[in-house]
């Protein structure tokens, strides 16, 4: 779970939004009204034209293709949905029904057990986030001790409500963060073993095959980095390299 940062993203559907907006919150609104009272003619439940692709593209390209919870990859035809992070069974105004900072993209899993949970820790609230961090050791999302009585309880029911902790992502978070750590170690000592041939003798043999190796430390990296899961994990563990490291001659985009 990492901060997704809407404020930096273009292309943001607002025009769409609001023209379903204007057709469709009355229907919402009329249906919510008959539930909560149970007179009058029966209401249909009215679709969720948040499905669209002109809803779902963005979202998509905004989150990564994964799981604003657990990481994992969830495009549109995989298992990928929109999620109310305010959830609209609860949303008796129906102003964030069709609210675009009120979508996250989560996997079918994530989504389905959160169901009309809230409030959890939003991935869009940077205040919020920055007291969330990857635990190196087990792969787990957890919260610092110091955060307010107030994030521990939205914390405690996103573990509890999605599965940024459930069996099989700490696991495979772990490995990733093992791994990734491992092919930028090899892209460095590899960097900087080209530099001292290149000092003695650039046109040496020793030279040669010190550029082929980190080429191929270079290679194996920035196909790591094109696998689609857990995108923004991997995004973290570089930068945390780079700090480490401050003389590592690359930048996060060199690998994307």
């Amino acid at each position: 779970m990492h901060f997704v940062d809407r404020t930096l993203f273009l292309d943001a559907p607002l025009a769409d939004l609001a023209a379903i907006e204007a057709l469709e919150k009355p229907k919402w609104l009329a249906y919510k009204n008959w539930i909560n009272t149970g007179t009058g003619t029966r209401v249909v439940k009215p679709s969720g034209k948040w499905t669209h692709d002109s809803i779902r593209n963005p979202l998509t390209n905004l989150f990564k293709n994964n799981c604003a919870y657990c990481g994992g990859y969830s495009d549109k035809q995989n298992d990928g949905e929109v999620d109310h992070f305010f959830p609209k069974e609860k949303d008796t105004t129906g102003d964030y029904i069709y609210n675009w900072d009120n979508y996250v993209w989560a996997c079918h899993s994530c989504n389905n057990l959160k169901n009309d949970n809230y409030p959890l820790i939003n991935p869009c609230n940077k205040s919020e986030m920055a007291e969330i961090y990857f635990h190196h050791s087990d792969g787990r999302y957890l919260i610092k001790a110091a955060a307010t009585q107030d994030l521990q309880d939205k914390y405690k029911l996103t573990d509890l409500k999605t599965f940024i902790n459930g069996k099989i992502h700490p696991k495979k978070r772990l490995l990733i963060s093992k791994q990734l750590s491992d092919y930028l170690s090899e892209v460095h000592w590899t960097y900087e073993i080209l530099e001292l041939e290149e000092l003695t003798d650039p046109r040496s043999a020793d030279t040669q095959q010190a550029f082929q190796k980190h080429s191929d430390a270079l290679r194996k990296t920035r196909a790591f980095f094109s696998a689609v899961e857990y995108v923004l994990l991997k995004k973290q563990i570089f930068e945390e390299f780079k700090v480490q490291n401050p003389v590592f001659p690359y930048i996060h985009s060199d690998f994307e």
